[in-house]
């Protein structure tokens, strides 16, 4: 046998990459879900971060995961996302963000005035209050709001003239990506 020889190992690890989440979408409030993906980094997952403050503050999110994929349900505020990934001694990296938007919901609001008239020509316009998101158009109905009538119109107001029965009116009001709503 011959001498012993110390022998001293180096270990290389590969330079830290955060790689690029996917999964960036834009949701309603409260009834949503889905999966932010990583792909693309090197080094092991250390953690995912969450921030509701435009990225200002960042917590990291509990119980710890160290997948490449993170589910969110039931998001209120506009989420931003990141992962931590780590390789040996070549210290972190920082993924890109994905940013789940959340929408308000839909809110209808309010037609106003109701109107009581007399038979014969009139004339007027109802106004829409305290909707929030886009008007898509107004609806009429002369049978009690069984059926009804599409107006071409994305204005707050809504003119009528010489009704010939009692016509209800609302406007179909759509915030985002949410469901669009009714007024009342």
């Amino acid at each position: 046998n011959g001498p012993l020889v110390a022998t001293h190992t180096v270990t290389i690890n590969p330079l830290t990459v955060g790689g690029v989440l996917s999964g960036t979408t834009t949701v309603c409030s409260a009834s949503n879900n889905g999966t932010l993906t990583l792909s693309g980094e090197i080094g092991n997952i250390a953690g995912w971060q969450s921030s509701i403050d435009n990225g200002l503050t960042w917590n990291t999110i509990v119980p710890n995961n160290s997948t490449a994929s993170q589910a969110y349900a039931g998001l209120t505020d506009t989420t931003m996302y990141r992962v931590i990934v780590t390789s040996g001694s070549c210290g972190i990296d920082i993924s890109t963000v994905g940013t789940i938007t959340v929408d308000p919901p839909s809110i209808g609001g309010t037609v106003t005035p109701n109107v009581s008239l007399c038979a014969g020509p009139h004339s007027g316009t109802i106004t829409l209050n305290g909707q929030t998101g886009n008007i898509l158009r107004w609806e009429y109905s002369i049978d009690g709001g069984s059926t009804w009538v599409y107006i071409n119109n994305t204005t707050n107001s809504q003119t009528y003239s010489n009704p010939a029965m009692t016509t209800y009116y609302h406007a179909v009001v759509q915030n985002g990506v949410c469901a669009p709503v009714n007024s009342f």
